[in-house]
């Protein structure tokens, strides 16, 4: 996939590149859960249908909302993003930002959860088959803090040489992201030492 990006010339073979992307980590991100009663069979959203895609899908909502706060902060307009296609209602500079921050402070969050016991299966209400799945409050209330440990976090940031808490990466990361915009220079994802 990373010579198909290399190779892509139209923002549409760099999305299905992303899409590519995202279906093979999702294909093995279900090896990471070793807690019982727990399974992943899949990515699946809008509602998410089973405890893991809900915990997912949730965390993702506080994610956005930090990366989105950051970009007002910075002054710029979220629903003009790159990578991110515009559609009515969705800030896709937000989405933009927040892919490079997914893995390491929620992905990884939400499968420490499961994997210590954090939560359990039965923080969840599953409807009739076919129906989604709910978080009960409990499990709400247990990943709003983990997450927000995790924005607390001190983590090497290399474009200032020393650790930062992943709250101010965020913001680091918008700034960059204006510069990028604004004055030409180079933008660089971060990379989690």
């Amino acid at each position: 996939t990373l010579e198909r990006l290399a190779r892509a010339e139209t923002l549409d073979e760099v999305r299905g590149c992303e899409g590519a992307a995202a279906a093979a980590y999702f294909r093995v991100f279900g090896g990471l859960i070793t807690a019982e009663g727990f399974s992943f069979d899949g990515r699946n959203r809008r509602p998410p249908m089973d405890p893991v895609n809900a915990m997912l899908s949730f965390s993702y909502t506080l994610l956005a909302n930090v990366v989105e706060a950051a970009v007002h902060v910075v002054g710029l307009d979220p629903y003009l993003g790159t990578l991110h296609a515009p559609e009515p209602g969705r800030p896709s500079l937000v989405c933009d930002l927040q892919e490079e921050f997914r893995t390491p402070l929620v992905d990884a969050m939400v499968v420490a959860a499961m994997n210590l016991g954090v939560v359990e299966p039965g923080d969840f209400e599953q409807g009739a088959a076919g129906e989604p799945v709910w978080m009960k409050r409990e499990a709400v209330r247990s990943l709003v803090q983990l997450f927000e440990r995790r924005l607390a976090r001190a983590v090497r940031y290399e474009p200032v040489g020393k650790r930062l808490p992943y709250r101010m990466v965020v913001e680091q990361q918008v700034r960059r992201m204006a510069r990028a915009v604004l004055e030409g220079e180079p933008y660089e994802a971060f990379k989690p030492r």
